[in-house]
């Protein structure tokens, strides 16, 4: 009986995924974290402890992980600070920027809407 192939590396949107769970948002929330130095396993599905990256929020860090991210989903949760939201969420709240700083600092033309650059 043949041996099925070893898969290969999972593909990344940027790749060409056809996976329906990859999407713009997956890859937004990718880059806020890696933006600000969140470590995180990647490819992981489903949600994963990470530590919060708002520091005002902890008054003596965040020594112990104490927030979640959905990487498929593009959620983040922090159950000490209760930060939360989407990749834009978490830049607009520890960037202090407003929502047209925060589409020029992510590279998106500002103006645009949502359903304009987002699955």
């Amino acid at each position: 009986m043949p041996q099925p192939e070893p898969s290969s590396a999972p593909e990344t949107p940027s790749s060409g995924s056809t996976n329906p769970f990859l999407t713009d948002k997956a890859d937004l929330m990718r880059g806020v974290l890696d933006h600000l130095g969140v470590r995180y396993r990647h490819p992981r599905w489903g949600w994963q402890p990470v530590r919060c990256p708002n520091e005002d929020g902890h008054r003596h860090g965040d020594r112990n992980p104490s927030a979640s991210v959905n990487i498929p989903l593009g959620r983040f949760y922090c159950h000490a600070c209760l930060l939360h939201g989407d990749g834009f969420d978490l830049m607009m709240t520890l960037e202090h920027k407003d929502a047209q700083a925060t589409m020029t600092a992510l590279g998106i033309a500002p103006g645009k809407e949502e359903s304009e650059w987002l699955i």
